[in-house]
């Protein structure tokens, strides 16, 4: 594990912020890492867990956990102009309920 590798086992309660000293371009500049976004719980489709300023990269539907509805997987990408802020994807799994919703 790198020195940069941070491992959370314990709920998110406040957004990831820091220091980013590597770029696919240069080492020597530094960069700062976005705010990351909390999505909702609930939602009744997969539009609803794009927060504003981000855009649904990709997506797969599949019965994931096998009861019988259609689940989904996707990534998040921020949109930025902001070339001095990271922000990393987000990949996130939501369940369709018996109600029709999906829940993270």
């Amino acid at each position: 594990m790198s020195d940069k590798t941070q491992i959370i086992d314990e709920p998110m309660t406040e957004p990831i912020t820091g220091e980013i000293t590597e770029n696919k371009d240069t080492a020597d500049e530094k960069y700062r890492m976005g705010v990351i976004p909390e999505l909702p719980v609930f939602a009744n489709s997969i539009d609803s867990f794009v927060p504003a300023n981000w855009t649904l990269l990709d997506s797969v539907k599949s019965d994931y956990n096998g009861d019988g509805l259609t689940d989904i997987v996707g990534v998040l990408d921020c949109i930025s102009d902001n070339d001095n802020i990271w922000y990393p994807r987000i990949l996130f799994a939501a369940f369709k309920t018996a109600e029709g919703k999906y829940s993270l």
